[in-house]
């Protein structure tokens, strides 16, 4: 089972980083930043907007946990958002691409 990851950074450095560490350490297959997108939110009892680069990552669901910890130990935020979307409906070939990917190191002996 695959699933869709994102997280908001506040530069593109801190989003790269994120995406150069995952990639190395093949938590997920692929990593998509985006340009940056206008964030409204509610933080410490006042409304703020803010410009945030968005970062999507594809990967297997049992990597959760593992890129969870990744994107919270290397995030520049106090909480960062870590929102998951199972992948339902994926073509056979980027499928098998995923699952070669996202393969770990102990996968590969």
């Amino acid at each position: 089972m695959f699933t869709m990851v994102s997280t908001t950074c506040d530069s593109k450095e801190a989003a790269e980083k994120i995406a150069h560490i995952v990639l190395n350490q093949r938590l997920a297959a692929c990593v998509q930043i985006s340009d940056t997108i206008s964030s409204h939110y509610r933080w410490k009892g006042e409304i703020v907007q803010d410009q945030e680069f968005l970062v999507t990552m594809k990967t297997r669901k049992a990597h959760f946990a593992m890129l969870t910890k990744l994107i919270k130990d290397n995030h520049p935020y106090e909480i960062p958002e870590i929102i998951s979307v199972e992948l339902s409906e994926i073509s056979k070939e980027y499928h098998n691409w995923l699952q070669q990917e996202t393969k770990r190191e102990q996968e590969r002996e």
